[in-house]
């Protein structure tokens, strides 16, 4: 097919009958005899390319950058169809399940969902599209975007892995008792205390979760307590703690009882402290005593000494002496000298 720029027909009827014809394409030598009626089926459309646009894409082969993709490299991964193992797929199989976009529902998830959840895991990620960017860009930096309301899990692989990840790849649950313990290594999947009581009795199954023992004691009422529900009774949680709030207040109470017996107020204290008993005193001056002789005999004896050793003699006689002395009890000790003696020394 030759490229031709200037056309002359040979005859010009002739020419005419095969363009009514349509045989232009079909009739041997017709290119050479009526070039210029038939210039668009006889002129080479790709004078370069010796396969005239093979893929039809309308880029002749000498311009065309996939002279056999007619999509031209539609996942924009530099590589033309006839070279490419997933001519749709940016990342060519990244997980390497064998499965090319838009096949893979899960692109980045080599077991695809193997949970049947419908959330897939994150184990690889690639960097997004030159288009996508931007947008991969601002979730990274902007907390509040999310990555499943703007659907960017599969876009932004490695920004979205946190939020879009399946955190219990093997648990369709996903840790339904919240024990950050995902189902196949939880031991008891639907209790978050796992056996708290130890008794190999998961707390779902356990009559008596908080009971290694089981005992008939732990009844329905417990049950109940430990479940959340209402109940008509108290559990034995229940009266432990009442005992201990009990105890406490006691302990509080005793306490107080000590600080005031012990610790009088501080105007009081001194008052008391600076208190003095001043003895009631005879007409000589001497002081007087009930019966609780015993207590001021020491005082009595001395008041008497006191009045000898002064030379009081003119206002005291013996007798008072004597008569004071005999109502003093006890009697003196032993070790000291009679109050006559004194008196006669004197």
């Amino acid at each position: 097919i030759c490229s031709n720029t200037v056309c002359a027909d040979s005859s010009t009827s002739y020419c005419s009958d095969v363009a009514l014809g349509d045989n232009c394409t079909h009739t041997p030598g017709v290119c050479v005899d009526c070039p210029c009626t038939c210039f668009n089926e006889c002129m080479d459309p790709c004078p370069l390319d010796f396969l005239n646009d093979i893929d039809s894409d309308a880029i002749c082969g000498d311009k065309d950058s996939c002279p056999f993709d007619s999509d031209n490299d539609a996942d924009g991964d530099s590589l033309c169809a006839d070279e490419d193992s997933c001519p749709l797929d940016h990342f060519n199989d990244v997980d390497g399940d064998q499965l090319c976009q838009p096949i893979d529902s899960c692109p980045f998830d080599a077991f695809n969902d193997e949970d049947s959840d419908s959330v897939c895991r994150y184990d690889t990620c690639s960097l997004p599209l030159d288009m996508h960017a931007a947008l991969c860009q601002d979730i990274l930096l902007n907390a509040t975007a999310t990555c499943r309301m703007l659907d960017a899990c599969d876009i932004c692989s490695c920004a979205c892995a946190h939020e879009c990840s399946d955190e219990c790849p093997s648990d369709a649950e996903n840790d339904i008792d919240g024990d950050s313990i995902c189902g196949p290594v939880d031991s008891c999947p639907n209790d978050s205390l796992n056996d708290v009581d130890s008794d190999s009795i998961c707390g779902d199954d356990d009559s008596c979760p908080w009971d290694a023992l089981n005992s008939p004691l732990c009844d329905q009422t417990a049950q109940n307590s430990i479940t959340g529900e209402q109940s008509g009774g108290l559990s034995t949680n229940s009266f432990i703690v009442i005992i201990l709030v009990g105890c406490a207040v006691f302990c509080l109470i005793i306490v107080i009882l000590v600080v005031v017996l012990c610790c009088c107020p501080g105007k009081a204290c001194n008052r008391n402290r600076q208190r003095k008993v001043v003895p009631q005193q005879d007409t000589n001056g001497l002081p007087l005593y009930t019966n609780n002789a015993a207590v001021h005999s020491t005082s009595r004896h001395a008041a008497l000494s006191t009045a000898v050793s002064v030379g009081s003699t003119s206002n005291v006689d013996i007798g008072i002496h004597k008569s004071a002395e005999a109502k003093i009890s006890p009697p003196l000790s032993s070790n000291q000298p009679p109050l006559d003696a004194m008196l006669e020394q004197k």
